[in-house]
């Protein structure tokens, strides 16, 4: 079910401070950019403006700046998630 979830995502918003960040990895191998803050896992598997979006940890007008560059370069950024997610 979360799947069809992350498949129907236009972004995927990861704020939470994750170890290694499966759901962000998940989010990536689904073709969906990531917005989040820098910091765990989010922060090794993202590339910031290519597969995702990163913001320092509590800057929520990044995050609104963010979710605009992806909106303006979402069909790039998902190729780049989906490629991204193959390393994994």
């Amino acid at each position: 079910k979360m799947k069809d979830l992350i498949l129907g995502a236009d972004v995927y918003l990861a704020t939470t401070k994750e170890t290694f960040g499966i759901q962000t990895l998940e989010a990536l191998a689904s073709g969906v950019p990531v917005l989040g803050f820098r910091w765990g896992g989010t922060a090794d598997l993202i590339e910031h403006e290519r597969n995702g979006y990163l913001v320092e940890p509590g800057d929520l007008d990044g995050l609104l700046e963010g979710l605009a560059y992806i909106r303006h370069n979402r069909i790039r950024m998902s190729k780049d998630a989906l490629e991204s997610a193959r390393a994994y």
